[in-house]
């Protein structure tokens, strides 16, 4: 996937495998993956970084920037959950008596 005319990569969504292609070594402490950029097409230096509990990615040369698909799904799940958990019960009147 490399970066084709400087078409700048932002809020991108890759798949595990599309992770996997880029070699990645884990990082400082193990909360961050190191790996060669799939889209400048880094295989030098590994420019980017993605934190392992967000599943955010950055790389430090070029800006692209974007999820895994993994933790994006996650999320929606979580979200879906919440939103059915706070449905908001259905508007009851209250009748109140005439004096």
């Amino acid at each position: 996937m490399p970066m084709s005319g400087g078409t700048p990569y932002t809020n991108v969504t890759l798949t595990e495998a599309d992770l996997a292609a880029c070699c990645p070594r884990v990082g400082v402490g193990g909360q961050v993956l190191r790996a060669f950029c799939p889209f400048h097409g880094s295989h030098r230096q590994r420019s980017w970084h993605v934190q392992v509990h967000t599943g955010r990615f950055v790389c430090s040369v070029c800006g692209a920037w974007g999820f895994v698909e993994a933790v994006c799904q996650r999320w929606r799940e979580e979200l879906q959950r919440q939103h059915a958990v706070q449905r908001p019960r259905s508007r009851q009147r209250r009748v109140i008596g005439n004096p």
